[in-house]
């Protein structure tokens, strides 16, 4: 499974939502239910999922599911090692 359809999964699971109702690029205060703590709950699950860290700056911004992928798929170090935290 391609790395942005499992961060569209764990954002679904999370929501309680099935992952077509979620749109192209669902995000935070745009998405029935994800508010702050769910936005814990998915970075915490893609965390574990995923074996990554997210950085700190990129879960306080306003946080989408392409800000998500761009910080834990995108980046050439996450194709080089687990821990993305750096290269964030």
């Amino acid at each position: 499974m391609a790395c942005v359809e499992r961060l569209m999964r764990v954002i679904s699971e999370v929501l309680n939502i099935e992952t077509m109702e979620l749109g192209p690029n669902p995000a935070v205060y745009r998405t029935p239910g994800w508010d702050s703590l769910a936005t814990i709950e998915i970075v915490l699950r893609i965390e574990r999922e995923l074996n990554v860290r997210i950085a700190d700056d990129v879960i306080t911004e306003s946080i989408d599911c392409a800000k998500l992928a761009a910080a834990v798929c995108d980046t050439p170090a996450n194709r080089r090692r687990t821990d993305v935290e750096g290269a964030i």
